[in-house]
């Protein structure tokens, strides 16, 4: 599973599983994740713009 498979890394258990593992240590974090996963969010475009970002601030400073 890499950042283009489109899945968020951990959201490949079943909420039936999940159900079943207990409260969670971090319920706000499982929250926010719950909340930006289903409004689309799409972690390899978001990485895209990141590296591009990084890779032009990089460049800046070698010149």
């Amino acid at each position: 599973m890499g950042l283009r498979s489109g899945r968020v890394p951990g959201r490949a258990k079943s909420d039936h599983a999940r159900e079943h593992q207990g409260p969670s240590p971090y319920p706000n974090l499982d929250a926010i994740i719950t909340e930006v996963v289903d409004a689309g969010y799409d972690f390899a475009d978001e990485f895209d713009v990141g590296l591009d970002l990084l890779l032009d601030g990089i460049g800046a400073l070698r010149r």
